[in-house]
């Protein structure tokens, strides 16, 4: 009667995988913080896509989900220094605000290999104005996307 070892290859495998996949998950990747002039300098460069796009004399923002950031603070008070009016909608309105929709997402991208960088995605009721932001380097080219 031969004894059967307590662990087979495989289980050993398939334990040290299930270590290795876990620990990878479970790490951190911090983002930069960023200046107020970074900030304002993004901000300012949102406002001039939307004003290719949406002019200002005739453009009422009806601003959802907003978050109370430091960035989203910027932009709000950019785009009213630009001539935009702005309303931002309450959970505890009954009534419908009247404007285009603006929803602001400033994401950090937690993959480690974009280290300091971040998406910023402007939705005007279904249309998206996207890009990416390099905090490491702030001032180089970036391209928006605009799906209508």
């Amino acid at each position: 009667m031969s004894k059967q070892p307590i662990f087979q290859f495989r289980d050993l495998v398939g334990f040290l995988f299930l270590l290795v996949t876990g620990c990878t998950q479970q790490s951190v990747h911090l983002q930069p913080e960023l200046s107020e002039q970074t900030y304002a300098y993004i901000a300012r460069d949102a406002v001039k896509q939307l004003r290719a796009l949406y002019p200002p004399a005739k453009t009422r923002w009806v601003i959802d989900g907003a978050q109370p950031s430091a960035f989203h603070r910027v932009l709000l008070q950019q785009l009213r220094q630009s001539g935009y009016a702005i309303q931002e909608q309450s959970e505890t309105q009954s009534v419908p605000l009247q404007g285009q929709h603006l929803t602001i997402i400033w994401d950090a991208l937690t993959n480690l290999a974009f280290y300091g960088s971040y998406r910023l995605t402007l939705t005007i009721d279904k249309a998206e104005l996207s890009r990416l932001v390099d905090s490491n380097h702030i001032d180089s080219p970036v391209y928006w996307s605009y799906r209508p």
